[in-house]
C-alpha cells in the first residue's frame, strides 16, 4: 500500500471538513443518474464546470470504492490520448 504524504492527508481532511467532498460526490451521482450513461473523469468534471479534475477524481474513486459507481470500460481520451476509465452509476434505485 502506498504511503500518503502528510500534505495530501491534510488537504483531504480540510476538503472533507469543508463539505466539498460530499457536495462533489452528490453532484457526480446526480449527473450520472441524469445522463444515464458512462462517463470519463474528464467528462464529469467538464460537465460539472469544476476547474480542476483533481477535485473530482478522488471523489469518483471514493464512490467506486463504496460501490456506488462501477467501471464499465475504458476509452482513449480525446484530450490526452491516454486510455481512461469510464464510470457508471451502479443502480440509481440503490442511491439515497
Amino acid at each position: 500500500m502506498k504511503d500518503v504524504h502528510d500534505n495530501s492527508t491534510q488537504s483531504h481532511l480540510e476538503h472533507e471538513r469543508s463539505g466539498r467532498g460530499e457536495s462533489y460526490r452528490q453532484k457526480i451521482i446526480d449527473l450520472l443518474i441524469t445522463t444515464g450513461k458512462s462517463m470519463t473523469d474528464r467528462e464529469i468534471f467538464t460537465t460539472l464546470g469544476v476547474e480542476d479534475v483533481n477535485n473530482i477524481r478522488p471523489e469518483i474513486t471514493r464512490l467506486k470504492q463504496k460501490g456506488t459507481l462501477v467501471e464499465t470500460g475504458s476509452i482513449k481520451c480525446p484530450v490526452t490520448g491516454k486510455k481512461v476509465r469510464l464510470v457508471y452509476i451502479k443502480n440509481s434505485l440503490e442511491i439515497n
